[in-house]
């Protein structure tokens, strides 16, 4: 697995980032889409069979990639493989969006 590094939303929309600003640059023909929501301090696993984009919509959590955690804070993204990823929220909770390339 690569090493993934968290990206700013700002470079990639002018936008605030929100459920519809994804939506816009990752439209329903060719992407699916996942929005979670999770209370605070709440552990997670995602796991996905695909390659995968991961956008922080509002608060933050920490992932561990290759056993290394990762903390990413709202309007943050990440590439992530396939695989299986633990998560915790953070203290305020987080929102998260899965974009997976359709086909």
């Amino acid at each position: 697995m690569t090493h993934a590094h968290p990206q700013s939303w700002s470079e990639l929309s002018p936008l605030t980032i929100s459920e519809d600003a994804v939506r816009q640059l990752h439209p329903a023909e060719s992407y699916k889409l996942y929005l979670n929501t999770y209370p605070a301090t709440e552990a997670i696993s995602i796991k996905a069979s695909h390659a995968f984009v991961l956008y922080v919509l509002q608060g933050e959590c920490t992932l561990t990639i290759a056993g290394a955690p990762l903390v990413l804070t709202a309007a943050q993204w990440i590439q992530l493989e396939a695989g299986r990823i633990d998560c915790v929220a953070g203290t305020d909770g987080v929102s998260l969006m899965k974009v997976f390339k359709r086909g």
